[in-house]
């Protein structure tokens, strides 16, 4: 079904109606492959719904045979139809056993329906992990996120780790930093709520040291409050610039980069520096110093997004001494990671 829909749009010549459909399939087939990697990885979860779209989503994966019928869903509106045998009023529902809650698509404008389900779960399992493609209320401050076993601080000025996105990436640095054979040191570029370095770093028995790097300071507050729950000692937290603020003489075996993503302007606060990078400024910035903090023979990964660049976009960036020396596809996303050596 997946291959054919995205054949279908492949095959579309009117550039708008392929761009679009092709964003509805993506879209579709991602959410579809959250829920494939939800039960691989055998967690008990529950899904919110209270939008139309929601339901169709659910009721998709129903009758794919990648849910089961008696999957919990919570409803918070009596409008919403019955999606599975096994539906729950939010007010009623038990969250003691439930690892993790995916709510996709909440219905806007009214986020009381999403203030309702975190107050709900702070007051049953505050360490519950929530898979949410929405925003926190802006009101929110300092939840616990659990995410691949480590508990993160996050609040409504910080952004969620996304699972189907950087558990493949990560998966992927722990098998890079084995490879190294040794004690190696690591930075983490635009780390965000620090997950992906924190995840290697205690993945891994190999990291001797990790720096984590954001220019967003509401980030680096929660990550400083991140690396006290989780009693970690050997992480250093920058807010800087890129590198401007990164000590000169530092040297790294490993630089890892989730960078912004898209060559545009994007008003929004949050998402401005998680999204847009105009003229592909912070790349060029980026890439032309990075070789000044790799030691030789060091590495460094870029995880990119197909819809707003592709390796040729980069090539011509990259100094001569760093080589670009692998590309890999995450699978059944639109995300590619570059792998970069200093020569």
């Amino acid at each position: 079904m997946k291959k054919k829909l995205m054949n279908f749009v492949s095959n579309i010549n009117n550039p708008l109606i392929k761009k679009t459909l092709k964003k509805l399939a993506s879209e579709k087939q991602i959410s579809l492959y959250q829920f494939n990697d939800l039960i691989a990885k055998n967690l008990s979860f529950a899904i919110y719904s209270n939008s139309e779209k929601a339901s169709n989503l659910i009721n998709e994966g129903i009758k794919n045979k990648i849910l089961v019928e008696n999957i919990p869903v919570i409803v918070y509106n009596s409008h919403i139809p019955t999606l599975s045998t096994n539906n729950h009023d939010l007010d009623k529902f038990d969250f003691s056993t439930i690892e993790l809650v995916f709510c996709n698509d909440v219905a806007k404008p009214d986020a009381s329906d999403l203030e309702s389900l975190y107050q709900k779960i702070s007051q049953q399992n505050p360490t519950i992990t929530l898979m949410d493609n929405t925003a926190f209320p802006e009101n929110h401050s300092d939840r616990l996120f659990k995410f691949r076993g480590l508990t993160y601080s996050i609040d409504s000025k910080t952004v969620l780790p996304t699972h189907f996105i950087v558990d493949f990436y990560i998966d992927e640095l722990n098998k890079l930093v084995e490879s190294f054979g040794k004690k190696i040191k690591m930075l983490d570029m635009c780390a965000g709520q620090g997950c992906i370095g924190l995840s290697v770093l205690n993945e891994s028995k190999n990291i001797q040291n990790l720096f984590l790097v954001d220019i967003n300071k509401f980030e680096i507050d929660q990550m400083k409050k991140t690396l006290q729950i989780n009693n970690f000692s050997n992480v250093d937290v920058f807010h800087s610039n890129i590198f401007e603020d990164v000590p000169e003489q530092s040297q790294f075996h490993l630089i890892s980069c989730n960078p912004p993503h898209f060559d545009v302007d994007d008003n929004q606060k949050i998402t401005n520096l998680q999204r847009a990078d105009k003229n592909w400024e912070f790349h060029r910035n980026f890439l032309g110093k990075v070789t000044n903090f790799l030691k030789s023979g060091g590495i460094v990964t870029l995880i990119e997004n197909k819809e707003g660049s592709s390796i040729e976009t980069f090539e011509e960036m990259f100094p001569k001494n760093l080589k670009i020396i692998d590309i890999k596809d995450v699978v059944n996303t639109q995300f590619y990671i570059i792998y970069a050596q200093k020569l």
